[in-house]
């Protein structure tokens, strides 16, 4: 197995004792020097089996054992189930994770969307009247004079 755990196991940490009650750790054994990250899979399940130890018991419980090759074999099924979404297999999309939608390709193009500067557009065009009535008020209710110049109402 080669991917990596993102998981960060904090429940040791938070009960630690006081820095300064901490003992000094010397770690002079070269077989004592481990990188930041380690894969566990790797560590205690794929190099037993890749050292001929896949037939040992791995995990021994009332219901039976299992050897490192038979949970090896186990882990890459779950691990292969785990990463099969819509798009890799035959499963439904609303069994995605909604956490891990795929992103969609953005669209490669030089311009800005919509028309350009210049473009002669397409709007909407104005029709012609079909009927043209002039509506004219009447007197002012305060006895004062007519309007002067009434453009005709148009109705479409």
């Amino acid at each position: 197995m080669s991917t990596s755990s993102a998981h960060i196991d904090t429940f040791a940490h938070d009960h630690l004792p006081p820095r300064d009650q901490w003992p000094d750790l010397v770690f002079t054994l070269p077989e004592l020097h481990y990188p930041g990250h380690i894969n566990i899979v790797t560590e205690l399940l794929d190099s037993w089996v890749s050292q001929d130890h896949g037939h040992h018991p791995a995990i021994l419980s009332a219901t039976g054992t299992l050897t490192y090759k038979q949970l090896q074999t186990q882990v890459e099924t779950l691990q292969g189930r785990v990463e099969k979404t819509s798009q890799t297999s035959s499963k439904p999309p609303s069994s995605d994770s909604p956490f891990d939608k795929p992103k969609r390709k953005q669209r490669q193009s030089s311009g800005k969307r919509g028309g350009q500067k210049g473009h002669p557009g397409k709007g909407p065009t104005l029709l012609s009247p079909t009927e043209v009535h002039l509506i004219t008020p009447g007197p002012c209710a305060c006895g004062h004079g007519e309007l002067v110049s009434l453009a005709p109402y148009f109705s479409y």
